[in-house]
């Protein structure tokens, strides 16, 4: 399977796979070791083992040759040395000195000119050091164990490696997998029934927090000596998974557990305020003026966004759909403020009050791109349409800290949806505004659950996205004495009735010749 030691030859990398000796061998380890092993540390053991298995045979082939290198021989000056982990190079003795590291005791360093008129330096005389048992040598000259060998080929070839292994090692059912950590599941403690309900006492009485595996084996009383502690974890795990009453919610690399039955449920009515339908549009419609406006509007579901790295904290423009459902998007412009997960749907999280340092229960949903729970601290500050909300990092990721920017109640004439009778209309009517606002987002709700109706009707009837365009355009239009609407105003007005990122608006606008681009983000109506 190994063809030589030669790491930078690829083919034998791509060759490697498990075999039912090499299954054997790990299901033998991991006995020994009775603790769960990460997929790198399985792939480092295979590969040792197979690097040993073909010095072995390597030997076995050259035993003909009086001098096959071996690192517990002594050597003199010109003696001629055979290397078949080398590919076979021979070479010659030409220097001799004492070894100076004092782990391996007294052995000697022989300088070897190789056949390819390479000069390598080599352990010798270590008889009597348990060491060179498990040497093998490199390319370079340099003695390496075959651990460190092992360790340096996963480092070079880490993805190959791991997927390769990992895909093998998941068509064995004996084997158990659970965050990246395998372990025979004949072999895991045995979480009962009564275990089970037991922790799901303790979560109840949790008052909403979730708990880590370990603080649920305190609880359930099967936290006993401490070299125990690895595989009772992994075992409750791998049992509270299976249990559809159980649910995990802690971010990558790290466990938390939360009872099913104890999810908000206006989360799963928030994902219909926030639901995005694709709506067809062709890119080339499209300027660089329009696509630069659409990335200014930071939309969670925009296309081909490219930004650097963020850090620290992003301010966010509060969408109606967002106000309405009580949450914040999750976007490549904020995702590095909210934790992620590699199994977990949704994650639990806190919000703090940037103003009155209150604490808030949330959660991020990783596949519908928002997070969740912020209707209390919308209410509290009356937060409309438009608003300015600045996210901070909070004390670690399972944290953020939410800032309403505050300021002395004005009355002004805002844009307001008026719902009546089935029907819908925007006039200017006078409201009080507390938080900072961008002017252009500005869109006032008082029915709100008239506009909630009102959307149900608009796509049960089959009205189209073309056609609310159309609508809000003439209806923002009588607003201006100029008539001309402005793309954020447009974008917010139309997300109250359809979720809809900005490109698609955009391109309706520029390819339908009823509008006409006036420039500085304003357009107007052809007629």
């Amino acid at each position: 399977m190994i063809q030589n030691n030669n790491l930078s030859d690829i083919d034998w990398i791509e060759s490697f796979a498990l075999q039912s000796d090499d299954y054997d061998h790990l299901i033998h380890l991991l006995l020994e070791a009775g603790t769960p092993w990460s997929t790198a540390e399985i792939v480092v053991a295979l590969l040792e083992h197979q690097l040993l298995r073909e010095q072995e045979k390597s030997v076995n082939e050259c035993e003909d040759w009086d001098e096959v290198y071996s690192p517990d021989k002594t050597y003199t000056s010109g003696q001629t040395i055979h290397f078949p982990l080398l590919g076979g190079l021979n070479g010659e003795v030409i220097s001799i000195r004492n070894g100076d590291n004092p782990d391996y005791g007294e052995y000697q360093v022989i300088q070897i000119l190789c056949e390819d008129d390479t000069t390598r330096e080599f352990a010798g005389g270590m008889e009597n050091n348990s060491l060179h048992k498990n040497f093998e040598f490199g390319s370079n000259g340099r003695s390496n164990t075959l651990r460190e060998t092992a360790q340096q080929i996963l480092k070079d070839h880490t993805q190959i490696l791991e997927d390769k292994i990992e895909s093998e090692l998941l068509e064995h059912n004996d084997l158990v997998r659970l965050s990246g950590y395998w372990f025979p599941v004949d072999l895991l403690a045995d979480i009962n029934t009564g275990y089970l309900n037991l922790a799901e006492a303790a979560l109840d009485l949790a008052d909403g927090r979730p708990l880590s595996t370990k603080d649920l084996l305190q609880e359930i009383g099967m936290m006993t000596r401490e070299s125990e502690e690895e595989l009772l974890v992994f075992s409750l795990n791998y049992a509270l998974q299976r249990d559809e009453r159980f649910e995990d919610v802690g971010p990558s690399g790290q466990v938390l557990w939360f009872l099913t039955a104890m999810k908000p449920r206006d989360i799963v009515m928030s994902e219909n305020y926030l639901a995005c339908d694709p709506v067809g549009y062709l890119q080339e419609s499209l300027t660089e003026d329009m696509k630069n406006l659409s990335l200014k509007l930071r939309d969670e579901y925009s296309e081909n966004i490219e930004i650097q790295d963020m850090e620290g904290p992003v301010e966010v423009v509060l969408t109606y759909p967002h106000l309405r459902a009580g949450t914040l998007p999750l976007s490549a412009y904020t995702a590095h403020l909210f934790p992620s997960a590699l199994v977990s749907p949704r994650v639990r999280i806190t919000f703090i009050d940037a103003l009155s340092s209150q604490s808030l229960p949330g959660w991020v949903a990783l596949k519908e791109r928002f997070v969740w729970g912020l209707a209390p601290l919308y209410k509290k500050y009356d937060v409309i349409t438009g608003a300015r909300i600045t996210i901070t990092p909070g004390t670690d990721l399972s944290e953020s800290v939410i800032s309403v920017e505050r300021r002395n109640p004005i009355k002004d004439w805002v844009r307001t949806l008026l719902v009546e009778d089935e029907r819908y209309h925007l006039e200017l009517r006078k409201r009080a505004i507390s938080v900072g606002c961008v002017e252009e987002n500005i869109v006032n709700v008082e029915d709100v659950s008239g506009v909630d109706a009102l959307c149900k009707d608009l796509l049960h009837n089959g009205v189209t996205l073309e056609n609310i365009v159309e609508r809000m355009f003439r209806e923002l239009s009588k607003l201006t004495p100029q008539g001309n609407v402005h793309t954020y105003t447009l974008y917010s007005v139309v997300n109250v009735l359809r979720r809809t990122p900005p490109e698609y608006i955009l391109a309706e606008l520029g390819s339908n010749l009823s509008y006409i681009y006036v420039g500085d983000a304003y357009w107007r109506h052809a007629s």
